[in-house]
């Protein structure tokens, strides 16, 4: 019923109306870009379906039949950190840069998700796969070391890794989803 509710629901919205199709997608969805830097923050444009990225707010362009050229697909300007209006090519990482410490649940199942092992990083599984595939998607190098968290004979407590991450004994965590129960902080 709540869900029918939703559906149902017209209204404007930050981003414009908000009303839902048969086929439960938004009708003309569109997005605000913005540059935030610092306190302050720009409108950089919008995106939709309609118009793909543009300068146009969408409420106007759905009306209209359009020009698919790519000057219609400019964006305004973006202030980078340093305050320069130049794309950077990529953060580099001074060799002195601090080590990003990765958490990792020595699990005592589930080892093809996660376990440990002889290689240099000293892990393996899908989950670390998929974290390097990401990391390698990065612009820029980002070190890192695996860290073991738990015994390897019983699985760990995710709460407590991701209290870890929160307490800065990891800058993050890699792992599976398995025995995770939202961390409350009474």
């Amino acid at each position: 019923m709540m869900l029918k509710q939703i559906l149902n629901s017209k209204f404007m919205g930050v981003t414009g109306d908000v009303q839902f199709g048969q086929d439960q997608n938004l009708i003309h969805p569109a997005y605000e870009i913005l540059n935030i830097a610092g306190t302050g923050l720009r409108q950089i444009g919008f995106w939709s379906n309609h118009s793909g990225l543009s300068t146009a707010v969408p409420e106007k362009v759905y009306n209209k039949t359009l020009n698919s050229s790519n000057a219609n697909h400019q964006l305004y300007s973006v202030i980078w950190p340093g305050q320069i209006a130049d794309t950077p090519r990529g953060w580099v990482f001074p060799n002195n840069g601090k080590i990003l410490r990765i958490g990792v649940p020595y699990r005592a199942s589930y080892r093809e998700f996660l376990t440990k092992d002889n290689s240099p990083d000293g892990v393996q599984g899908y989950c670390i796969d998929v974290f390097k595939a990401a990391v390698n998607l990065l612009p820029y190098p980002v070190p890192y070391k695996f860290t073991l968290f738990g015994d390897g004979k019983k699985n760990p407590n995710y709460n407590d890794l991701v209290q870890n991450v929160a307490n800065n004994v990891f800058s993050a965590a890699v792992g599976d989803s398995h025995n995770y129960k939202p961390y409350q902080n009474s």
